[in-house]
């Protein structure tokens, strides 16, 4: 039984991020998704029961990353002791480099995922999280004078901000 060899003292127990660096791996080295859950899990040698209890899906697996960037990102920002200081602008800039500098780490990740069809989907936990942290800053920008409402359009920066 393939999960009695996952246990063994050899071989690390199977964790939510083996299984992602896996997929990852097998995603960046082939270009494409795995066949199948079945044929993903018999390439780690695991019971493909083992593969849905730390995953629904490839694409949550995907969808995951991208959204633990974003969180990851807000989190970096409200450590610094500045960032509360800024104003909507100077934090929505801040976002952008630290956003970007971060996903530098997994930099292959980000050119072989786009511009990929189907992605967009996967992308959705992650375009939630940015557009409710942008409309927080919108709304301090309106507040503070450095944003000027202009009506309907102004409803649509967050989503505009996210395109960008």
């Amino acid at each position: 039984m393939k999960s009695d060899t996952q246990s063994t003292s050899d071989t690390p127990p199977l964790s939510k991020e083996i299984l992602e660096d896996h997929y990852w791996h097998i995603l960046l080295t082939k270009g494409k998704r795995p066949q199948s859950v079945y044929a993903f899990s018999q390439s780690m040698n695991i019971e493909e029961a083992e593969f849905y209890k730390h995953a629904s899906s490839f694409e949550s697996i995907e969808s995951g990353y991208w959204d633990r960037l974003v969180e990851e990102t807000i989190g970096v920002l409200h450590e610094d002791s500045d960032y509360a200081d800024y104003t909507s602008e100077q934090k929505i800039l801040a976002f952008m480099f630290t956003f970007f500098l971060h996903a530098q780490k997994n930099r292959s990740r980000i050119v072989e995922y786009f511009p990929r069809p189907g992605c967009s989907s996967a992308l959705k936990p992650m375009r939630k999280r940015f557009i409710e942290f942008a409309a927080q800053l919108i709304a301090q920008g309106l507040e503070e004078g450095s944003i000027a409402d202009r009506k309907n359009l102004t409803d649509k920066y967050p989503q505009l901000l996210f395109e960008q």
